[in-house]
């Protein structure tokens, strides 16, 4: 659904309100308040990052094969599948990087080799020498350390 949202819009960036009010006055699809469900749900699994009332893609929507006819049902608004903090950490990564994937987790890799690391932890450190301020840094730093603590 969400990457039906941007492909509708044809952008990778949308305001809070194209994103919640589009779907719900355009489609019907949803109230307004359950399109911010789906943002929200959105936003923990990592699809979007939301910043300064704007919603932007962290995956690329334009390869989402979207069916025709498309109508989500509403155990969208009740499905969370949180994924992996790794994989989060990465698309984050990437997305405010001028790194591609490969050049980012060979940094993470050679990190993690010479300092006896987590991966996550090694992620850290590269964006963090990188100069980049991951907009999800305190949720991030969070669950690294219930990771390491061995509380996840």
């Amino acid at each position: 659904m969400v990457a039906f949202i941007f492909q509708r819009k044809g952008s990778s960036s949308l305001s809070v309100d194209d994103f919640i009010y589009g779907p719900a006055a355009d489609l019907g699809w949803f109230s307004s308040k359950e399109m911010r469900k789906v943002l929200e749900n959105a936003e923990k699994q990592g699809f979007v990052i939301v910043k300064d009332k704007n919603v932007v893609a962290n995956f690329d929507y334009s390869a989402v094969n979207i069916p025709l006819g498309f109508k989500p049902t509403k155990d969208i608004l009740e499905r969370v599948e949180e994924r992996p903090l790794f994989q989060r950490l990465l698309e984050e990564i990437t997305a405010i990087s001028e790194k591609n994937k490969q050049e980012i987790l060979a940094l993470a890799n050679k990190k993690q080799d010479s300092m006896n690391l987590e991966i996550e932890v090694a992620l850290l450190l590269v964006a963090r020498e990188m100069g980049l301020e991951l907009h999800n840094k305190d949720i991030f730093m969070e669950e690294v350390e219930a990771l390491i603590l061995g509380e996840k």
